[in-house]
């Protein structure tokens, strides 16, 4: 998943294409993941409606490879360049480190300990 503002510095198509594309693969992952929870369960996943939701998102994949192929080098040409931008920005407002070595703090000790459940 992108930074969030990641998709702002890309143009509208792209962050829109960007997202879309974001969003099917989420999708995607959550039905495979019910389907897989359901099989492990021992549950009839045949006759259910996620199996068709699959099916067509695995088409619909299909029916876009061939623009993400063409879009793919773009998006890692634009990709680089807003990343090299941000480290230019980063660079450029960071203050100036300090000599002394940072020393971690102390870890918070708790006073009831962690049972699991």
């Amino acid at each position: 998943l992108p930074k969030p503002g990641a998709l702002s510095a890309l143009p509208a198509s792209g962050a829109a294409y960007a997202s879309t594309r974001i969003s099917l693969l989420l999708n995607h992952l959550a039905n495979l993941s019910f389907y897989l929870l359901m099989k492990a369960e021992g549950g009839e996943v045949r006759s259910h409606p996620v199996v068709s939701q699959l099916v067509w998102l695995k088409e619909l994949e299909t029916h876009l490879q061939p623009l993400n192929k063409r879009l793919n080098k773009k998006i890692q040409k634009v990709a680089r360049e807003v990343r090299k931008q941000s480290k230019i920005a980063v660079k450029s407002s960071a203050p100036a480190a300090s000599k002394q070595p940072m020393v971690p703090e102390a870890p918070v000790k708790s006073k009831a300990p962690l049972t699991l459940a």
